[in-house]
């Protein structure tokens, strides 16, 4: 059973992380650079599918649906190959 001290502390820690958590918020927490990079990689996949597909419509909506989801196959197989899985 914890003490009332080891509670205190647990709940002094969540307030600090609440804390930092707000900070990071506020300030975008470095966010602005990383948006900016996979936005254009996005574009980049989004154009690469289209150019990839035959041009009908469908085609090109799959295409918008692959270029959302290549990021987490990425990392899918980069994770598999390392093992991480």
């Amino acid at each position: 059973m914890a003490t009332s001290e080891e509670i205190r502390e647990e709940r002094r820690a969540a307030a600090r992380d609440r804390r930092e958590m707000r900070m990071l918020l506020k300030r975008g927490g470095g966010s602005d650079a990383w948006g900016y990079v996979l936005f254009v990689a996005w574009v980049g996949a989004l154009f690469y599918f289209v150019q990839h597909s035959d041009g009908t419509f469908w085609n090109v909506i799959l295409a918008f649906l692959k270029a959302c989801v290549w990021p987490a196959l990425v990392m899918f197989n980069v994770l598999g190959a390392l093992g991480i899985h």
